[in-house]
């Protein structure tokens, strides 16, 4: 039985193995399928990844080691910086410094060198400067008020610090006794204060040596006059002791305190049309100075508001040295004069000066041995190193007048000169020696000395505007051009004898040079340039001169 069954089985099998082999059966017209995509069964050769890739059918794509996109060419990317070290980047050095790589804008140095960046120092055609404006550093611009200047009021002990009463009236007794109090005691400072009454009487104040005077700015002084020229304050005087360390200022560093002549009586004339004599300020033999802060209301007076003069001590003849003027504003001066007159004086710096509707704001004329009735001795009759930045005319002679007599002076050195509706901004006269012919050719039959001013000296920075209210002197009439000849009115200015109403003339008006003919009488300085003052010069008719010589005076037209 056991035989049997194991029989079958194995039948059974023999069965089933035949009809695997036959294919038989509804299986038979199957195809078969490589399982790695390959379609030759039963080789199956592995199929290939269009892209690369050899995980088919994913085909994942092979990446460039380059970082390029375009496998298997793979083309290196381009930096767009022009680097060659991509994906980094870095950015090619400009060999001139340039930071935008390819087109290399080379770097600008901030001094104006062309060298970057080593940046060297450009020239200058002046000495002393800086680039790009080329400014001279010795201009006087840049210089210090304490080389002018020491000032001393700061140690004053407090017990020497007065405040003086304005009594009723006249106070210039009270005052000259406080200065010589503190003058024997060693110096001090006395305040002029504005409360309970700002109007003070003063007149004929001489200062004493390390005595300051210090006004509030709403203080007016009226000055009295005492004597024929009539100085309100002496800075040494004829016959008196030689002074040193001495100021008179505002209170205020922006306020100005007021010196008011407007009422001033017209007695003691000399003819009857003559204007009064007043000087508010008469520097004569004194030594660290400072006058700073006012303002001048004039009347048209005799002599300019600061005088700058010698003087006489012990049979020694001296004037003004190492001194300080600033902050000074005179209006309705005469034509003649102005804010500032220097004769005489060394180291002597005038800053912030402005002359608003009269005269000449800084007139260097060295007239010493004239206006001392021929005393001074010429040797120190002259200036040398005087200074003026912001000089400022309006309605007036000229900013700067500029006029040796027979001294052979030193250095002046002015810069910032603005002039509207004056006779020029600057007015450089020549030598006043006063023999010639009548044609005006210069004789000189008695060899009196000619004066000059140093060849060094020089005028900057000249900004002028065309007016026709301007004071113009007889004697400069010939260089007003014929066409606008029709503005200079016939009639003088009251109580100013030569002075007319009239066109301004130039911004530089330069009597002491000429372009046809030499005359001992002219000199030579430094001016700006033709092209420098028409580029800062403003209204000028067509018939104007920029700059107006000697040569080109007509004294009559057709």
């Amino acid at each position: 039985m056991i035989k049997q069954t194991l029989l079958r089985s194995i039948l059974l099998s023999l069965f089933l193995f035949l009809t695997a082999c036959s294919g038989g059966g509804e299986d038979q017209e199957e195809t078969a399928v490589c399982t790695n995509g390959g379609t030759d069964y039963p080789s199956c050769t592995a199929p290939v990844c269009a892209n690369g890739g050899t995980d088919y059918p994913t085909c994942t794509a092979p990446v460039c080691a380059n970082g390029g996109t375009d496998y298997p060419t793979c083309t290196a990317p381009v930096c767009a910086n022009g680097g060659t070290d991509y994906p980094t980047c870095t950015a090619p050095a400009c060999a001139n410094g340039g930071t935008d790589y390819p087109t290399c804008t080379a770097p600008v140095c901030a001094n104006g060198g062309t060298d970057y960046p080593t940046c060297t120092l450009p020239f200058c055609a002046i000495a002393g400067i800086e680039h790009p404006d080329c400014v001279d550093a010795s201009l006087p611009e840049f210089l210090v008020e304490s080389d002018f200047f020491n000032d001393t009021s700061s140690s004053i002990p407090v017990e020497r610090q007065m405040t003086l009463v304005n009594e009723p009236g006249d106070d210039s007794s009270n005052l000259q006794t406080l200065i010589n109090q503190l003058n024997a005691q060693g110096g001090g400072n006395i305040t002029l204060p504005a409360s309970p009454d700002p109007e003070w009487v003063l007149g004929e104040i001489k200062l004493a040596s390390n005595v300051h005077i210090i006004v509030e700015p709403a203080v007016v002084i009226k000055p009295k006059r005492f004597t024929y020229n009539g100085p309100l304050f002496h800075l040494g005087y004829d016959g008196g002791p030689y002074i040193r360390n001495v100021s008179i200022r505002s209170s205020s560093a922006t306020e100005q305190f007021t010196i008011d002549m407007s009422d001033l009586s017209d007695d003691l004339y000399i003819l009857d049309e003559e204007p009064p004599r007043l000087v508010p300020f008469s520097v004569k033999h004194v030594e660290n100075f400072m006058l700073s802060g006012v303002y001048v209301i004039d009347k048209g007076t005799v002599h300019s508001s600061v005088n700058l003069v010698p003087s006489k001590t012990d049979g020694i003849w001296a004037g003004a040295s190492n001194g300080l003027v600033k902050d000074i504003t005179v209006i309705n001066a005469h034509g003649g004069y102005g804010a500032v007159q220097v004769r005489v004086g060394e180291n002597v710096f005038f800053k912030n000066i402005e002359s608003l509707g009269g005269g000449a704001t800084l007139r260097i004329e060295t007239d010493a041995v004239s206006a001392s009735g021929g005393q001074a001795p010429l040797e120190i009759s002259k200036i040398a190193d005087i200074f003026g930045y912001n000089i400022k005319c309006k309605n007036g002679n000229a900013a700067v007048m500029i006029q040796p007599w027979g001294a052979t002076n030193g250095r002046f050195d002015v810069q910032k000169i603005a002039a509207d509706s004056c006779g020029a901004a600057v007015r450089i006269d020549r030598a006043f020696v006063d023999w010639q012919t009548s044609s005006g050719q210069f004789t000189n039959p008695d060899n009196l000395p000619v004066g000059s001013f140093s060849a060094d000296s020089r005028i900057t920075d000249v900004t002028t505007i065309y007016g026709t209210n301007a004071q113009v002197k007889q004697g400069t009439l010939p260089f007003v051009p014929c066409e606008l000849r029709y503005l200079w009115l016939a009639d003088a200015i009251p109580y100013m004898e030569t002075f007319h109403q009239g066109p301004s003339i130039s911004p530089l008006l330069y009597a002491a040079s000429s372009t046809t003919i030499d005359d001992p009488r002219f000199y030579s300085i430094m001016v700006p340039s033709e092209q420098e003052l028409r580029e800062k010069s403003t209204g000028f008719p067509s018939a104007s001169k920029t700059i107006s010589r000697d040569n080109e005076k007509l004294f009559a037209c057709d």
